[in-house]
């Protein structure tokens, strides 16, 4: 069943409104059809709000393990500005799907921001934690981490990037790392 989110989307619009957790677990679980209608109030928030708004969903998340917010944070890692794609990563901090994969490699390759390098690579570096682990499949692992070991070897790439990428390589068991 779809909800109707046009009263909620509108109310987090006001940059007077607080957003809290009970207001925000509204948000959790969005259906396609749910995502689109976030996607156009998305468009009307201020820059501020929208971070704002993130952030807030991340607290929820945090303090409410029973929400979930990871389709909006995946929608999220697509938004132009940087500071929302290192929040949207973070807000993924427990998602092991896979097929996030590429996306992450992706943002951790090309984004031209440096801190949204280092936040997607903390974030893939935890597809290798999850494979040495037996968590999730090894192939998936050894993606995440032949994309960690280039990223690594790129000889102008910055060094707080440098050193996020190394941190999820340490996980790895593999001799090259040590």
């Amino acid at each position: 069943m779809t909800r109707i989110l046009t009263d909620l989307l509108n109310a987090i619009a006001q940059d007077d409104g607080l957003l809290e957790s009970q207001t925000l677990g509204n948000l959790s679980d969005l259906n396609a059809k749910e995502l689109a209608q976030f996607q156009a109030a998305w468009n009307g928030y201020s820059p501020d709000r929208r971070r704002e708004l993130l952030a807030a969903l991340f607290e929820s998340a945090e303090q409410h393990v029973e929400q979930d917010f990871r389709t909006i944070f995946a929608w999220a890692l697509d938004d132009v500005d940087p500071v929302n794609r290192v929040l949207a990563l973070e807000g993924l901090w427990e998602d092991e799907r896979p097929q996030l994969i590429p996306k992450l490699k992706v943002m951790l390759n090309q984004d031209e921001d440096e801190a949204v390098r280092a936040a997607a690579a903390l974030a893939l570096g935890r597809f290798i934690y999850f494979g040495e682990i037996g968590a999730i499949d090894s192939g998936v692992a050894e993606e995440a981490r032949q994309a960690h070991w280039d990223s690594y070897h790129v000889p102008n790439e910055t060094l707080n990037v440098r050193r996020r990428v190394l941190e999820g390589l340490a996980a790895s068991g593999e001799p090259s790392v040590t």
